[in-house]
């Protein structure tokens, strides 16, 4: 499954909207500074701490040995 994919796969299992994908992708690229991204608790409508989840998840997806499937 191409990066594309499991990034829109995260997405649906966290019930987000594929709008998102192109930050994830940034996030994975290095074009967001994903360091500046801290969950603040106050309730955003998509909270940082996902998104960070979303991005390692897709990461983990990448690494050598392991299936698309999980």
């Amino acid at each position: 499954m191409d990066r594309d994919a499991r990034i829109e796969a995260a997405l649906a299992r966290r019930n987000y909207s594929s709008a998102l994908r192109g930050r994830i992708a940034r996030l994975l690229d290095g074009e967001e500074d994903r360091t500046r991204l801290k969950c603040c608790s106050s309730g955003c409508f998509v909270c940082a701490q996902e998104l960070l989840d979303i991005v390692a998840e897709v990461e983990a997806d990448d690494q050598p040995g392991r299936s698309a499937a999980g």
